[in-house]
């Protein structure tokens, strides 16, 4: 069941570290002090969890940006990877963008992060060039997507 929350929630800082544990352990030369939580309690505006029961299973965020919208964390417990609980995360904000009002929703990852490369492409979601402001980690190991929401 997917249940909408927010970034104050505390379930989502403990997402949100696990996700950067994940990602530290998977992107070389990351700085491990980086915080997903810091930084993404200020970008996202919409956050959801998958629940089975009363635990969460996983998360999802978009966040705004001007004129575009952002599919900005993504993270599946490891012990529900598998289930198909990513997927309708993803399509769960996509809906949710669609009604927003937007047309088209972006990505960002690493190339590291294998599965989540193959579902995004499962999805439709289609590269494209690293933009010239993303950091040298960035531009290294950066995924950038896209998807047009019909």
């Amino acid at each position: 069941m997917i249940k909408p929350t927010n970034v104050k929630d505390p379930k989502f800082l403990e997402m949100c570290e696990k996700l950067n544990d994940l990602v530290n352990a998977a992107v070389p030369g990351r700085d491990k002090s980086h915080a997903i939580f810091k930084k993404y309690s200020k970008q996202v505006g919409y956050v959801a969890f998958y629940m089975c029961g009363e635990e969460v299973a996983g998360m999802v965020g978009l966040a705004e940006y001007k004129d575009e919208i952002g599919l900005r964390v993504l993270y599946v417990k490891p012990q529900y990877c598998g289930q198909g609980i990513g997927e309708k995360l993803c399509r769960h904000v996509e809906a949710v963008a669609k009604q927003m009002g937007f047309k088209e929703i972006m990505l960002e990852s690493w190339v590291q992060l294998e599965s989540a490369m193959r579902l995004y492409e499962k999805l439709g979601y289609e590269h494209f060039k690293v933009p010239t402001s993303a950091s040298e980690l960035e531009k290294k190991w950066g995924v950038f997507m896209k998807k047009e929401l019909k």
